[in-house]
């Protein structure tokens, strides 16, 4: 379970989390925290504790790697004993590594990063109501959205322009769902002087 979701951006509390791992107690629930820098909901606690629980991470969002797929998982010995059966003899680069150890001692980049993305989502929810686009509320670095009727029209056309947004009209069901991805406040701001002409 991505949690929180891509790509509605909802989040699962810790206690509805919980409640699955109660119920289910013969299956390994992984729950993929790639946003927890965000969202500052984790399962981590729990993995000493509960066989059936794995917690992965991504170094791809707060600290920027996303180039270099690194990631790790966090679960019980036991399962990591599993796990290890099948892991390749040299699953990660040198490269990889040395900038995943770098991202993990600059904590200080992460929470100004973090910062920058919490002000971009804000500018970005704030516009989106503004010019009557339905955002729906997210715990990630990206804003699930209703462009409506138009909406795949509007994506393409922002295309054009160089601005790439995910259409989302196969995960949802429905044509004019997009999801934006949150950049810097100035990159936002020009987003949605971009979308604002479209509408």
């Amino acid at each position: 379970m991505a949690n929180p979701n891509n790509p509605t951006g909802n989040l699962l509390d810790a206690r509805t989390l919980v409640k699955i791992l109660n119920t289910a107690t013969r299956t390994l629930v992984v729950v993929d925290e790639a946003y927890f820098e965000l969202s500052g909901v984790t399962m981590l606690p729990q993995v000493r504790r509960r066989r059936n629980l794995a917690v992965t991470r991504t170094f791809s969002k707060a600290t920027g790697l996303a180039g270099l797929r690194i990631g790790s998982i966090f679960a019980h010995r036991d399962v990591a004993k599993i796990l290890k059966r099948a892991q390749a003899p040299f699953p990660i680069g040198v490269a990889a590594l040395a900038a995943a150890e770098a991202a993990l001692r600059d904590r200080a980049f992460v929470r100004r990063t973090i910062k920058e993305i919490g002000r971009g989502r804000t500018i970005l929810e704030n516009g989106l109501s503004r010019l009557g686009v339905q955002a729906f509320p997210s715990a990630a670095n990206f804003v699930l959205v209703d462009l409506g009727a138009r909406g795949s029209k509007i994506i393409l056309a922002l295309e054009r322009r160089g601005i790439l947004v995910r259409d989302q009209a196969g995960s949802v069901g429905r044509a004019g769902y997009a999801r934006i991805t949150v950049g810097t406040a100035v990159q936002m701001r020009g987003f949605l002087r971009a979308l604002e002409r479209l509408l």
